[in-house]
């Protein structure tokens, strides 16, 4: 175990398929935690998710499976996408601190005049040497020119702001994790070229208290406006590629999940109309992420969706 930590603390993403069973010696079952949803929507009621990767794997299989989401009309220019996942990326809020920034500044929009200024999103802004500039809230971006920034925020903005008009709104948190920026204070999505160029850039892990206080910021937001918004809240499974710490790559996801774990089910006792539900239990119960894309499989998505809309959905 210690071999493996090292390993993976020195290289993520190169020797995690190192150490995964080949799928004879691997154990099979069925993972199915226990449910006890609070409340219950009509299945053709908007849904709003945001949040990990995993949130787009579920927008997907929801859609799938009837429910309507926002969230799926995204598009982009593929020279702007700088994996093969293409704009999957766009919409990825991994943190609980990015997920509250991205509505909260949405919430300013939509309660004044509902229209997207540039001074709205400057301070995610930032400027390359070339006059082009990168989005710092979207991941896997290649940088773009002013006018291709503000156009791209209006475009999020349009899907962002359904959230206070959606029955039930999803959130998918992965990581506690956090780079920001020391000077103005925004939360960013992560370790890019830019990020790491700019001198007042910080990084840090989350309390669980920490993580609570921005989700319940979400939850306030939204119901500021949307006063019957229902909610879910669940767990990434998708492990750490790279951490911050010295912890190495199992020590680090095993505290980001038991850390938003935690958060999560303290939100869910405190409001009404607030569930957990056990992505995270079911997915690593049945060793269920991909050794080939490092997300959930498709098969066990499939299911996992297909119990959360058996519950929630009428």
């Amino acid at each position: 175990m210690l071999k493996r930590d090292k390993l993976m603390a020195v290289d993520l993403v190169t020797a995690r398929n190192r150490f995964l069973l080949p799928p004879s010696e691997k154990l099979v079952f069925e993972s199915r935690p226990d449910i006890s949803p609070s409340f219950r929507i009509p299945k053709e009621a908007k849904v709003f998710s945001i949040g990990s990767c995993t949130s787009r794997q579920l927008e997907i299989w929801l859609k799938r499976f009837g429910v309507c989401i926002p969230s799926l009309v995204i598009d982009s220019p593929p020279r702007e996408c700088l994996v093969p996942q293409g704009t999957i990326g766009y919409w990825n809020k991994r943190t609980p601190a990015c997920i509250w920034q991205e509505v909260d500044i949405a919430s300013k929009v939509y309660n004044r005049d509902g229209v997207v200024a540039e001074s709205d999103y400057k301070n995610l802004c930032y400027p390359l040497s070339d006059d082009s500039v990168t989005d710092m809230q979207i991941m896997c971006s290649s940088p773009v020119s002013r006018g291709r920034f503000l156009e791209r925020r209006r475009q999020l903005y349009s899907i962002t702001k359904s959230v206070f008009s959606s029955a039930l709104v999803i959130v998918s948190v992965g990581l506690a994790e956090v780079w920001f920026d020391a000077g103005t204070g925004t939360y960013l999505c992560g370790p890019t070229p830019a990020t790491v160029e700019a001198c007042s850039v910080m990084a840090e892990v989350m309390l669980a208290s920490q993580c609570k206080a921005r989700l319940k910021q979400v939850v306030q937001l939204v119901r500021a406006s949307n006063s019957q918004a229902k909610f879910i809240f669940m767990v990434s499974p998708t492990p750490v590629l790279r951490t911050i710490t010295d912890w190495g790559g199992v020590v680090a996801t095993g505290h980001s999940k038991a850390v938003l774990r935690a958060a999560c089910g303290e939100l869910a006792e405190e409001f009404d109309g607030v569930d957990y539900f056990p992505l995270y239990e079911t997915v690593v119960g049945q060793q269920g992420i991909s050794e080939v894309t490092g997300h959930v499989q498709g098969s066990i998505m499939e299911r996992v969706t297909g119990r959360l809309v058996e519950a929630y959905f009428e």
